[in-house]
């Protein structure tokens, strides 16, 4: 990660990987170029939908309502992002329990 993280010092863009003209890119130029940064740096072959899931992962964890990531994800529904990324932890499901527990149960 670090590596990368250089990478995007030496780069001018908000982003890791980005156009020269800002125009829209297809997803698998997307796809290509981070493949190529990972040989270039010799970096495990992690699949490009990996970073998507995490990023799906942490946008919830956080707080992200699901409409708005739904949009950001490029899914036509809400529906089809909470059929694919909201696989809620054992330790929030906990603390909700314990949340709705103390409001009933006191």
């Amino acid at each position: 990660m670090q590596q990368i993280m250089d990478i995007k010092k030496e780069s001018n863009s908000e982003y890791v990987i980005s156009t020269r003209n800002d125009s829209c890119v297809l997803i698998r130029n997307y796809q290509k170029t981070f493949e190529l940064i990972l040989k270039k740096l010799n970096i495990k072959n992690y699949r490009f939908h990996t970073l998507k899931h995490t990023f799906a992962t942490n946008a919830l964890e956080l707080g992200m309502d699901i409409k708005t990531l739904s949009e950001i994800l490029g899914h036509s529904s809400p529906t089809i992002t909470l059929e694919r990324y909201a696989h809620s932890r054992m330790d929030y499901k906990r603390d909700m329990i314990k949340k709705i527990s103390s409001k009933y149960l006191k």
